[in-house]
Order: structure tokens, then C-alpha cells, then sequence
């Protein structure tokens, strides 16, 4: 866990790496997206290999589709997990009252700022990722 001081969040890093592909379309689904960079294959082989390009195809069904060329390129980010909590003072439906002293069933009474301040969104550092294929073509 890291240490709040000053506003600011200091603390050690997981040792779990990645790299990042700054897509460059919309995907329908996540399958289709990992199809127009050539699959798994054509990913692992991309990371592998000394040239550092990823490929791209908008349609990876048709051989006369040109591809595009992603760059690997150093990058400092974090791989976040973004989460909607329950603030610790909430508790379970069989509790009678929250921490703002409401029961639950009369809840749905209050406006509905009050009813978000129960709910808190949550960042969870779930990796470091220090290279990322950009596409600039």
C-alpha cells in the first residue's frame, strides 16, 4: 500500500510489466481487435522479433488490405483497474442504517447527489508498463 501525505501517493510498484497497443480503430470485440494485429502469432512474433513494428490490418481477411505499422516506443505508465466501491461505512441490505443515518429503504427518497456520495470510485495500480506500440501512420 502506498502512504497519502500532502495529497500525494508514494509507494513501491508491483513487479508486474506490460506493453501497451494504442489501437487505432474502434474493435467490435476484443477477439477482433487481437485478429487485425495477426493473433497471438503475429503479436509474440512482434515482440520478439528486432524490427519493433506491430502490424495492423483493417481487414485481416483480405490479402490485398495494406497494413499499417505500429512503432515500439519507452513509455512510463501504470495499468490501472478502475473500480466503483461502497464506502467502508455502508454496510450489507440486512444493516438497518447507513453512515448518513438513512435507512436503506428510505434511501430512494434522497436526492441523488447524497445516494452517489455512498459510492466511491476506486484505482488499483495493477501493473507497469514500460513500452507501447503507437501507430502515427
Amino acid at each position: 500500500m502506498g502512504v497519502i501525505k500532502d495529497g500525494t501517493i508514494s509507494g513501491v510498484v508491483s513487479e508486474p510489466r506490460g506493453f501497451l497497443v494504442h489501437y487505432p480503430a474502434y474493435p467490435s470485440s476484443i477477439s477482433r481487435a487481437v485478429d487485425t494485429l495477426g493473433g497471438i502469432q503475429g503479436i509474440v512474433k512482434a515482440r520478439s522479433s528486432q524490427s519493433n513494428r506491430l502490424e495492423f490490418r483493417f481487414r485481416p481477411e483480405d490479402p490485398y488490405s495494406h497494413p499499417a505499422f505500429g512503432e515500439l516506443r519507452p513509455t512510463n505508465s501504470l495499468l490501472l483497474k478502475i473500480s466503483k466501491r461502497k464506502s467502508p461505512c455502508v454496510h450489507d441490505v440486512g444493516e438497518a442504517s447507513s453512515s448518513s443515518g438513512v435507512k436503506n429503504g428510505e434511501q430512494e427518497n434522497q436526492p441523488e447527489s447524497e445516494r452517489n456520495q455512498e459510492e466511491s470510485l476506486c484505482a488499483d495500480i495493477f501493473a507497469r508498463v514500460s513500452e507501447a506500440y503507437f501507430f502515427d501512420g
